[in-house]
């Protein structure tokens, strides 16, 4: 079933769908999300998430897999709480990122930061690429 949504695509042929998330239409895109049970999700500033914070992501119902974030200055303290991700790429800096939680952890991308840890708890992980 092919599903159609402005805002459910992919940026090239090899990558996954993912769903960007709208911060003027968080309600709706959420129930779109569980409705059709979608797993990838991105937050990015420069389509239309102005929000500086994942917490509306943690409300979605269905086990988010892949997670891509792109927002500067973006409050990371609850992603702990996504303990499903296969997944995860932030590609802006941030502070006091914790891994440990992240046991099905097989890709993860991301920019550099002194205060990330649990590196060590990722027995997972298939795929480490730090900018």
């Amino acid at each position: 079933m092919d599903l159609i949504h402005k805002r459910y695509f992919r940026t090239n042929l090899e990558q996954p769908y993912y769903f960007y998330l709208s911060s003027s239409e968080l309600e709706s895109d959420i129930k779109w999300i569980e409705k059709n049970k979608i797993e990838n999700v991105c937050l990015s500033q420069y389509p239309d998430y102005l929000i500086t914070s994942i917490e509306p992501i943690i409300k979605i119902t269905t086990p988010i897999k892949r997670l891509k974030i792109f927002i500067e200055n973006v409050d990371l303290s609850r992603l702990i709480e996504l303990n499903e991700l296969e997944e995860l790429g932030i590609g802006e800096s941030a502070k006091n990122i914790k891994l440990s939680n992240f046991k099905k952890l097989k890709k993860l991308y991301l920019v550099y930061s002194k205060t990330i840890t649990g590196f060590s708890s990722l027995h997972a992980l298939e795929e480490l690429i730090i900018l």
